[in-house]
């Protein structure tokens, strides 16, 4: 069968549907200043465009790599344009709030620091205070279910609709957030979060329930825009952070939930799973999805897609990856031997993609173009 004869779209299609196509696809995701670096621009200018210069910098980032499957990052308003002036400095960028006179410094790795240059705890980093105390706080604070929200809605899925209306060849999924990691970030952290569960679980629960609700109102939106997949991202889901029996009684559930809700709407469901798999996997495997998205293991763990794959069977879509250092080192062995590795464990019987870690912004664009024209090379079927 000849490249041309199947788009990406098909492919990536197919193996969410348990098939194999003609030859591999490849899933790209990346992180949102490598949207920007990747195409030779300062990787703070993704958090400082306008809104449609954020969907330029999307398309080009799309259009620098041409993968089959594309992870689509938010859009945004021009609000945070038209209330802050940008200096860009050879070490820093000094970003003022014209309102009340603020100022902060944007570093090339995207992190923001006070004027003078000290650092303050954010909310929702390890170690900070939760905002949750109290039930008024949930109403007050998180985010309720989009109902009629039409605007905030379209200002977030213009990239998706932009890119799907245009390239319809192709396959674009978009974010939902693991509610898990939704309602760690309110209770202050993943040790803040797991010792208000200890001391207040039903309080606790109530976060995970409003997290869940607000996922599943954007939904719809997201299909309407084009999107034919979520990535739901599950950090703090290993068995490295949590137990086997704390995800079956405290996270699965509400996963669950909202996987349903995605499938009843005819999208379908990549689980991007960060963290020790195995011992999870049983219970994983139970979640109504189509795919499991794989990242590199964090923590000394070793993640074998076979394994997965023999506990999986064939049908599940299984996307691989290849290693961060290695796209940023451009280690062509390491980037060859990954994806082969993982094909012949995982790909030659059963529904297989290539997959990347998220791309970080220091990525050479060269590196990942190896691995991509690799993949597509030495991952065919006939």
């Amino acid at each position: 069968m000849g490249e041309s004869e199947m788009s990406g779209k098909e492919r990536m299609s197919i193996v969410l549907s348990g098939g194999k196509p003609d030859r591999v696809p490849v899933y790209g995701i990346y992180d949102n200043s490598y949207l920007s670096a990747g195409v030779g621009k300062d990787p703070r200018a993704f958090f400082t465009a306008t809104s449609e210069e954020r969907i330029s910098l999307i398309e080009e980032s799309f259009l620098r790599h041409k993968v089959d499957g594309f992870f689509v990052w938010e859009g945004t308003t021009d609000e945070w344009v038209r209330h802050h002036e940008v200096e860009k400095g050879e070490e820093y960028w000094l970003i003022t709030h014209t309102r009340d006179g603020t100022r902060k410094r944007l570093l090339p790795n995207g992190t923001w620091l006070n004027e003078d240059g000290s650092s303050e705890p954010r909310q929702g980093l390890m170690g900070s205070e939760s905002m949750i105390q109290d039930e008024g706080d949930i109403a007050r604070l998180v985010p309720r279910p989009y109902a009629g929200d039409e605007e905030d809605l379209t200002h977030w899925f213009a990239p998706l609709k932009h890119l799907s209306s245009k390239y319809p060849d192709h396959f674009f999924s978009f974010h939902i957030p693991a509610p898990m990691s939704v309602c760690l970030d309110y209770c202050g952290g993943y040790m803040e979060g797991l010792m208000m569960l200890a001391s207040e679980p039903e309080l606790f629960r109530k976060v995970l329930r409003a997290a869940t609700e607000r996922n599943i109102s954007r939904l719809r939106a997201g299909r309407d825009a084009g999107g034919s997949a979520i990535l739901l991202t599950s950090y703090y889901s290993g068995a490295d952070t949590i137990s086997p029996q704390f995800y079956a009684d405290e996270v699965f559930p509400f996963e669950r939930e909202l996987c349903e809700e995605a499938q009843a709407l005819g999208l379908k469901v990549m689980n991007w799973y960060l963290g020790d798999l195995m011992p999870m996997l049983d219970q994983v495997k139970q979640l109504p999805i189509d795919a499991l998205v794989l990242e590199q293991a964090r923590t000394g763990t070793r993640l074998d897609l076979g394994a997965v794959r023999k506990k999986v069977g064939q049908d599940l879509g299984l996307f691989g990856y290849c290693y961060e250092s290695d796209l940023v080192n451009f280690n062509k062995n390491n980037l060859s031997s990954a994806f082969e590795e993982q094909f012949s464990g995982a790909g030659l019987d059963g529904a297989f993609g290539a997959g990347m870690p998220i791309v970080p912004a220091d990525a050479n664009p060269e590196a990942v173009d190896y691995y991509i024209n690799h993949a597509r090379e030495n991952g065919r079927y006939c």
